[in-house]
C-alpha cells in the first residue's frame, strides 16, 4: 500500500524538489516529457495505425 501511495505522488514530489533547488516550476515535467517524446510519438503512431485506420 505504501508503494502505491509513493508512486502516485512521485511526480509532484520531484517537481517540488526541483523547484526548491532553484529551477522554474514545471522544469522536471518538461525534461521528462522531452526525454520520452520519441517513444510517445512511436506509441501514438502504432495506436493510430491499429485503431484509427
Amino acid at each position: 500500500m505504501a508503494l502505491q501511495y509513493t508512486m502516485s505522488i512521485m511526480d509532484e514530489s520531484v517537481e517540488h524538489r526541483v523547484t526548491k533547488a532553484g529551477y522554474a516550476p514545471g522544469t522536471a515535467a518538461s525534461v521528462r516529457d522531452e526525454a520520452n517524446a520519441e517513444q510517445r510519438a512511436e506509441a501514438t503512431a502504432r495506436y493510430n495505425a491499429r485503431y484509427r485506420s
